[in-house]
């Protein structure tokens, strides 16, 4: 295909492209290259060579685009209040009032529980002591927590028989010390009490699966034992088969029972399989 100018072809034609064709330099090119071809030149004699390169500095310097210098690279300059921005900054990271990351709301050496107890105090968890009763009238929260406990024990005691849990939860000898978070029970430690022998039997001991490793059974127990010592309690007995043994001793049991044996014989429930503590 011919190429074409403003509709008409070109061939047979002058070409639209210039051998001879020479860019124009750029303006300030220009201007430099004719202050060069309009300048005199220099006269060697003594008299007329100082004006004659003064005149010429003088009109280089008008015509002549400056040629800046080039820049030295700024080495980098020390602050010299840095020492101080540090030291405001450790002041501020040594100082617990400014803290607020995880070592501000749980120590290092923060007890277990540490952290349920920051929720409670917010109310976000509640702790309440149900149980059934024979001879006076159950509240109906009272009633459906007591099932929602029975859940949980049965979902996270499988090795337990359900309807066993079933009874011993509803056994109105038997309390259940209830961990309420949203309105609902997620963990629980039922337990029977002896006033007259000083000891209490712990029966079952469990939070939900998905609210585990929260400290909450680490607070949960320690609510029981303040609970019993308001009542002049001051014994736990249960026995732990080979997956709460680590947690019971996490609590302060022991396998070397204190109490004489006459004093509990009779009176709590054997497990085979498990580990009196």
């Amino acid at each position: 295909i011919p190429l074409t100018s403003g509709g008409r072809g070109l061939r047979g034609r002058v070409p639209i492209w210039d051998p001879d064709f020479k860019q124009t330099p750029p303006p300030h090119v220009q201007a430099a290259m004719s202050a060069s071809l309009s300048s005199p030149s220099k006269d060697k004699t003594a008299t007329g060579g100082a004006e004659t390169s003064d005149s010429t500095k003088k009109r280089s310097a008008a015509t002549e685009p400056e040629h800046n210098p080039p820049k030295r690279r700024r080495e980098p300059q020390i602050d010299e209040s840095l020492d101080q921005v540090i030291s405001e900054i450790v002041a501020v990271l040594d100082d617990s009032s400014k803290m607020l990351g995880p070592q501000a709301i749980l120590p290092e050496h923060a007890p277990r529980d540490e952290a349920a107890k920051i929720e409670e105090k917010r109310g976000a968890i509640e702790f309440h002591c149900v149980a059934n009763s024979l001879t006076e009238k159950v509240p109906k929260q009272t009633m459906l927590w007591l099932i929602a406990l029975q859940n949980v024990f049965s979902h996270q005691l499988p090795r337990m028989p359900k309807e066993y849990i079933t009874r011993l939860v509803f056994d109105p000898k038997h309390k259940t010390l209830a961990l309420v978070k949203d309105g609902r029970p997620i963990g629980g430690i039922c337990f029977r009490m002896f006033p007259s022998q000083g000891f209490s039997e712990i029966v079952f001991c469990a939070v939900t699966s998905n609210e585990q490793v929260k400290g909450y059974g680490t607070h949960l127990m320690n609510h029981l034992k303040d609970y019993h010592i308001r009542n002049g309690v001051f014994h736990f007995l249960t026995f732990a088969d080979e997956f709460a043994i680590g947690y019971f001793k996490k609590q302060g049991f022991s396998k070397d029972i204190k109490l004489g044996k006459p004093i509990y014989q009779g009176y709590i429930k054997d497990y085979e399989g498990a580990t009196l503590m």
